[in-house]
């Protein structure tokens, strides 16, 4: 989706694949490694990730074929621990943690609504 960051500690870039599987890539080395996402089976998209504030998590956009929609989740920075922020039908892309306290407890939605914790 052509959406990548780099890590708090500057040594990873995060991205999806414009086939929507989660990423990160050592720059130093080149090494790219695919973060596995525990989806439960069935096809699965992934939108727009981004590193939490202290780089241990990951919000994302995550399709679902068996919801059939877009909603924001988090994983731990392995992507192991999948959570739902959000279960609604609007689309909601391009979270991100922020930068100002309490930046770990909310999280900015790009269409303006705020999903907590």
């Amino acid at each position: 989706d052509g959406v990548a960051h780099w890590s708090p500690d500057g040594r990873d870039i995060l991205f999806a694949s414009a086939r929507g599987g989660l990423f990160s890539v050592h720059p130093d080395d080149g090494g790219v490694r695919r973060i596995p996402l525990e989806t439960g089976g069935g096809f699965s998209f992934v939108r727009a990730p981004n590193w939490s504030p202290d780089g241990s998590r990951i919000v994302l956009s995550l399709f679902l074929k068996r919801t059939g929609r877009f909603d924001l989740y988090t994983a731990n920075a392995d992507g192991s621990g999948l959570a739902p922020l959000t279960a609604t039908p609007e689309f909601e892309d391009f979270a991100d943690w922020g930068t100002r306290p309490p930046a770990a407890m909310q999280l900015a939605v790009s269409d303006g609504h705020e999903a907590a914790q």
